[in-house]
Formats: C-alpha cells, structure tokens, sequence
C-alpha cells in the first residue's frame, strides 16, 4: 500500500517529491555547514588575536617596563626591627644597588644595605 508512505492513489510523482525534498536537505545542511565553519573560524581568529594581544601586554610590562623602569624605583629594604620602604630616584640610587631583574618586583631592594638606604634618606 503505497498511501502508507505519504503518497496517495491520485498523486503523480511520488519518487520525485521525495528526492526533491532530499535535495532540499541536502542544501539546507550545506548551507549550515558552511555557516558553522565560518562562525567557527571567526572565533578562532578572534581568539588567537586576544591571546596575541595579551600576551603582548604581558611582554611589555615585565619586560619594557621592568627594563626600562620610570625615574622612581620602590625598594623594599629591611632591617632587624621592621620592613620599611624608600623611594630612590634613578640618579640617586646607593652604589651597592645590583642591575633590576625584570622577573622579581624587589629585583634591587635585596641588594641594598640598610645603612644604605638610611644614609641616603638623610641626605634628601
């Protein structure tokens, strides 16, 4: 009984509807197919922009800005008594003062005397 399968007695062509509407899904796969793959290779774009441009920002802070530090640096220097903190100007650091390491914050204030920083604290 052919009527079971959608096709009725009347109907003329009932192969025919069934391979046009598997054509039309054929296309409509297609068609989201090709939408996916855009979307997706948008995302991904966009994606290994952010990480490129983070990634640059990080870079340029603990490198640049480490390396090529502003006029003031922020030493952490410690006596037996307590932690205190000084500001030096670049010109003005004591002489004991070893190269910043752009990997730690306190890259000189482990390299300063407190007698150092004292002393110099007095002078300005």
């Amino acid at each position: 009984m052919p009527w079971r399968d959608g096709w009725l007695p009347g109907d003329k062509d009932p192969v025919g509807k069934e391979r046009e509407k598997e054509e039309s899904d054929v296309v409509d796969q297609q068609e989201f197919n090709r939408h996916f793959m855009v979307s997706l290779g948008l995302f991904l774009v966009h994606s290994i922009l952010l990480i490129l441009l983070v990634s640059m920002e990080l870079l340029k802070h603990f490198l640049f800005e480490a390396v090529f530090f502003s006029e003031y640096f922020w030493v952490h220097v410690t006596d037996n008594k307590s932690n205190h903190h000084a500001t030096f100007e670049a010109e003005t650091l004591p002489s004991t003062a070893k190269p910043f390491s752009p990997f730690t914050k306190a890259g000189i204030g482990s390299h300063i005397k407190a007698t150092d920083v004292w002393d110099q604290k007095r002078r300005t």
